[in-house]
C-alpha cells in the first residue's frame, strides 16, 4: 500500500477521532436496545439452544437428518 498524504492522514485522523468519541454514545445506545429488548419480550421462542455433537435427538421438524458418526 502507498504512504498518506498529509492531507489523507489529516482526515484519517479526524475520522479516528470522531469514531473514539461517538463509541461511548453507541455502546450506551445498543446496551438501552438490549434491555428494552428484553423488556418487550423476555423470552426468545424462535431460539434453539446449540446441541452437543453427541447428545444429538431428532426434532419433529428435521425429516431426513441423521447423526453424525
Amino acid at each position: 500500500m502507498t504512504e498518506l498524504t498529509p492531507s489523507q492522514e489529516r482526515t484519517r485522523r479526524r475520522f479516528e477521532t470522531v469514531i473514539g468519541l461517538m463509541a461511548p454514545g453507541l455502546s450506551l445506545v445498543l446496551a438501552a436496545g438490549d434491555r428494552i429488548s428484553r423488556v418487550v419480550q423476555p423470552e426468545d421462542f424462535d431460539y434453539y439452544p446449540v446441541r452437543p455433537l453427541g447428545e444429538w435427538e431428532p426434532r419433529p421438524g428435521d425429516i431426513s437428518s441423521k447423526p453424525r458418526q
